[in-house]
């Protein structure tokens, strides 16, 4: 057991996020959110963040890109 347990960052899931979007979508929200409070990136006084699917797939590997695309187009 004690070797699944390895140094990375954690995704936090919120069960009360979950039930009320789904589990991907609250996936998804979350890393969104993580992104916009470190984001630096500030164009008429909003933050954004842009990542590629494939920067998305680097966090999320249990993914596909169909349903990281799915995900997001919801």
């Amino acid at each position: 057991m004690s070797s699944l347990l390895v140094d990375e960052r954690p995704i936090l899931i919120l069960p009360s996020l979950a039930e009320r979007m789904g589990l991907n979508e609250a996936v998804l929200i979350q890393q969104i959110h993580y992104w916009l409070v470190k984001s630096r990136h500030i164009t008429e006084g909003r933050k954004w963040i842009y990542n590629t699917y494939k920067d998305w797939k680097k966090q999320m590997p249990f993914w596909s890109h169909a349903t990281i695309g799915r995900t997001i187009y919801q």
